[in-house]
């Protein structure tokens, strides 16, 4: 059940000025790749789990939206929306206790003992991959647009996107253990900890023009187009090759970064590596302004520029 109400107002009632909007829940496509791996891929070692709670992913969506067109034919238009989760998808480890340890040095981070991990008859430790639930994710999007069609067949359109998306987990495998182990985390790894998604774009521009002609008594045309779009957002952050919280994933734990001082205090394999790792640190904008604490999970930014014909 996905109640929702829209409406659609001709302030003049002359077309030329409209707002629109409205509210509901919406429930999208499951993926049931996530589902069917638990009967595909049994093992003593790997348990795949669905919550006996799990709901469907749905989200509450509101939007409100404004066009305005201009004597000369420019159209404005501007967008907001705001989605809230309701039941999202969330991959939890049940095979593992909240962490008793901690990482002894300058990271001294909470880790999971031998005696955190579930076992099976024998004595191996084993992992339950649970999908589950959150409502903490949440999407904000705005954009604003401008186009025109000319009389002699050119458009023109320029828009401006800008979105601020956070979640608990951006799942972006087919299998329930490979969800949980991309993870980037601290602390409780079972923990639905609301930080940026890695999904889509902060800042967007989208440029558009085109030019068709008519001929052959006007049964034919031709339509040359142009296209250009600049974002910022795609999204990474940095974590150690190597298990450092004793999870069972080698994939997810964000790194800790060290102030000068603190390099001295640490084991490097090689001499010259804690100089190197400084002078990494310093160069980067981000890296040099987060010394003595952990990386944050998908704060990093690319930038990219595309144009097609």
């Amino acid at each position: 059940i996905s109640p929702r109400l829209g409406f659609n107002w001709d302030v003049k009632g002359d077309n030329a000025f409209q707002v629109r909007g409205g509210t509901g829940v919406f429930t999208g496509r499951f993926p049931f790749v996530w589902l069917g791996n638990q009967i595909g891929n049994p093992n003593f070692f790997y348990y795949q789990v669905t919550d006996l709670d799990f709901k469907w992913p749905s989200v509450w969506r509101s939007n409100l939206g404004i066009d305005y067109k201009f004597n000369n034919g420019l159209i404005a238009s501007t967008d907001f929306s705001y989605t809230k989760d309701i039941n999202a998808a969330h991959v939890q480890n049940w095979g593992l206790k909240p962490p008793s340890a901690t990482l002894t040095g300058v990271d001294n981070r909470a880790i999971y003992s031998n005696t955190d991990k579930s076992t099976v008859p024998w004595g191996d430790p084993t992992n339950a991959y649970v999908f589950t639930n959150s409502d903490k994710g949440e999407t904000i999007n705005w954009s604003v647009k401008l186009e025109k069609n000319f009389k002699n067949n050119f458009f023109f359109s320029a828009a401006y996107n800008y979105l601020n998306a956070k979640n608990v987990n951006s799942i972006e495998a087919e299998i329930t253990g490979s969800a949980f182990a991309e993870n980037p985390v601290l602390g409780n790894v079972n923990d639905d900890v609301l930080t940026r998604s890695k999904y889509g774009n902060d800042h967007r521009f989208i440029g558009i023009v085109s030019k068709k002609w008519n001929y052959g008594n006007d049964r034919w045309s031709t339509t040359i187009s142009s296209f250009m779009e600049y974002r910022q957002g795609d999204k990474f952050n940095y974590t150690y090759g190597g298990d450092i919280n004793n999870d069972g994933s080698g994939l997810n734990d964000l790194i800790y970064i060290p102030t000068s001082s603190e390099l001295n205090q640490m084991n490097f394999t090689s001499p010259g590596m804690a100089t190197d790792f400084d002078n990494f640190i310093a160069q980067d904008d981000y890296l040099s302004g987060r010394r003595g604490q952990y990386a944050e999970r998908y704060v990093l930014l690319l930038h990219g520029l595309e144009k097609s014909m």
